[in-house]
């Protein structure tokens, strides 16, 4: 693993939307069938089954249906529908209604999969030919660190505290990691026009 000196900034700028996106995928996959179960009642398997689906069908649809447009543009969309979709989905979770998490969960689908190919467009392309398995192993390591970790502890932590708690929690950080990314992005590219102003 290792992160060349002219990928590092840019890495450090996604890095808070890519621990975001894991971590969002590593909750659906343990933890959101139970959720579904608990917020809204609802006891057929098939239920919390769906809304994973859902997850994991939008997010290829985003990656395939934007892989023409601009790496740059897609992150700043897949962003914005990442942490929106994560939002409707608790507000499903609070309104006890399947149908709204459900919605919620397409929405943050395509911030999945468009975070995903954006961050790795805008990132692999920095490093030289030789560098590129080093910095492709540093990126996943991040990843699954951010897929398992924040779900294990929640799982832990969700018997002392109940599980839509837990979520409200996980879904804030998850949100707030994906606004400093898009925050960092837009700073980023005001210096850069500042610059090329100068």
């Amino acid at each position: 693993m290792s992160v060349p000196i002219q990928a590092r900034q840019t890495l450090a700028q996604l890095t808070p939307v890519t621990l975001a996106s894991w971590a969002l995928g590593g909750f659906y996959f343990s933890l959101m069938p139970a959720l579904v179960r608990v917020a809204t009642g609802a006891t057929l398997p098939i239920v919390g089954g769906l809304v994973v689906a859902a997850l994991t069908f939008s997010s290829v649809i985003a990656i395939l249906s934007l892989l023409t447009v601009p790496a740059d543009r897609v992150l700043l969309g897949a962003i914005t529908a990442l942490a929106l979709g994560v939002a409707i989905t608790l507000g499903g979770e609070h309104a006890q209604f399947v149908a709204v998490m459900l919605l919620g969960t397409m929405v943050s689908g395509v911030g999945f999969g468009a975070v995903f190919s954006g961050t790795l467009r805008t990132v692999l392309p920095l490093a030289k030919a030789d560098e590129r398995a080093g910095l492709l192993s540093a990126f996943y390591l991040e990843g699954y660190l951010a897929f398992s970790v924040p779900a294990v502890l929640t799982g832990f932590l969700a018997p002392a505290v109940g599980l839509p708690l837990a979520a409200d929690v996980y879904g804030a950080v998850v949100i707030l990691m994906a606004v400093a990314s898009l925050v960092a992005i837009r700073v980023s590219h005001q210096r850069s026009a500042l610059n090329t102003s100068d």
